[in-house]
């Protein structure tokens, strides 16, 4: 075979093998997860060593259900470019999911190590690493996370979780505080304040956040309850039976409202 004719074939490999790609991400994209998994494979008959194909495979692998399939993919990608950050990133979470941690923690941390600037790894690592106990890696995970994304509230509320889980009540009010300032549209963060601010007795605060809250969502029932005990911390039952009573009125079945009150009741 001459260079001439074997450059014609590698060029017709290529344009099958683009062909071939284009049309199992069209697939996928219907929803066809098992024809793109079909289809990636046959594009990879052309081409073995290509990572995108294989993740490509693994996308449509998990998506078919078969997670030790898309697994494989996944980390044939990494072995075809070891720097595949978006085979990485699958990897870790499939791996996570699956409650296997430890793994999920070594593929990301690698990846945060050549990508340190990506914030939302920075939160899934640390969220992995809050799992297994790592809590001092964890928040340096997540405060690397603060530090990408200042203006962002979600790293902040993370933060604060860690913290609040930690029992450090005043660094967690500290981090809800940033993150309620940068006015996200929902109400977690609000509520988290509150809980915060509560542990440490600051009511008047804390009934302010939750209020915030209940603006954002007037439909939250927890985040009544969670104002109703607020106001009974700080000694204004009728303020935490009206709360708790408008909670009953969102979710009638909700138990813990159901349980505040008598306990209230009983109190009197």
């Amino acid at each position: 075979m001459t260079d001439e004719e074997q450059i014609v074939i590698e060029g017709e490999n290529d344009e099958a093998i683009d062909a071939l790609y284009r049309e199992g991400v069209r697939l996928g994209e219907e929803g066809n997860h098992r024809g793109a998994a079909l289809t990636f494979l046959a594009a990879l008959a052309l081409e073995p060593e290509w990572p995108e194909l294989h993740h490509a495979l693994g996308v449509a692998m998990e998506q078919s259900g078969d997670q030790q399939a898309a697994e494989r993919a996944y980390r044939e990608a990494l072995r075809c470019d070891p720097e595949h950050d978006p085979s990485s990133w699958n990897l870790g979470i499939l791996l996570y999911e699956s409650d296997r941690t430890s793994e999920a923690i070594m593929v990301w941390s690698e990846q945060a190590a050549r990508d340190p600037y990506n914030m939302n790894l920075h939160v899934r690592l640390a969220d992995a690493l809050v799992s297994k106990g790592r809590r001092e890696e964890a928040f340096a995970a997540y405060e690397a996370a603060v530090r990408l994304r200042p203006g962002y509230w979600y790293p902040h509320n993370k933060l604060g979780v860690a913290c609040l889980d930690a029992g450090r009540n005043a660094d967690a009010v500290e981090a809800f505080r940033r993150a309620c300032a940068l006015d996200p549209e929902i109400n977690d963060p609000f509520v988290n304040l509150g809980i915060a601010c509560d542990r440490v007795g600051l009511y008047a605060e804390a009934q302010n956040a939750y209020r915030e809250a209940i603006r954002r969502d007037p439909g939250d029932a927890d985040a009544y309850i969670n104002l109703g005990a607020s106001y009974e911390w700080e000694g204004y039952p009728d303020r935490a039976r009206a709360a708790y009573e408008k909670a009953l009125i969102l979710d009638p079945d909700n138990g813990k409202a159901w349980e505040n009150l008598r306990d209230l009741d009983a109190g009197e």
